[in-house]
């Protein structure tokens, strides 16, 4: 459960240059793993929307074990591993960037269990937590 507090905000046009900024900084680190390209998913990925400021975005992997092979070069570019209660469990990664403060998720799992990594960007500036 969340205890944080929850901020929408108007639709920002830039949500899609910042997914394609943070996209093109992580693939390479992933790229031993991933399946097919990130994708920029979420209320911030809808035109028009208002939503979270947090750019989520989605990947499919292929092993939890290969992505934690790229945990250091994740830490590399900014993306700072965060665990949150469960993520051992759940068997995923919760990460942030560009801070702790500022939490994203990384949620990395075996597509051939329909799993996926996915990760998540609060912007800067955004009044929520």
């Amino acid at each position: 459960m969340r205890l944080d507090r929850i901020h929408i905000e108007d639709y920002d046009p830039n949500w899609p240059r910042m997914f394609e900024q943070q996209e093109r900084i992580v693939t390479p680190t992933l790229a031993g793993c991933l399946l097919m390209p990130i994708e920029h998913i979420g209320s911030t990925s809808v035109p028009g929307l208002p939503a979270k400021p947090i750019i989520d975005m989605l990947g499919v992997v292929d092993s939890y074990d290969a992505v934690a092979a790229a945990l250091s070069g994740l830490a590399d570019v900014n993306w700072l591993l965060a665990p949150e209660p469960g993520d051992e469990t759940a068997r995923k990664y919760s990460l942030c960037y560009p801070s702790i403060e500022l939490r994203s998720a990384i949620h990395p799992r075996d597509p051939r269990r329909g799993e996926t990594v996915a990760l998540g960007r609060r912007l800067p500036g955004s009044a929520g937590r």
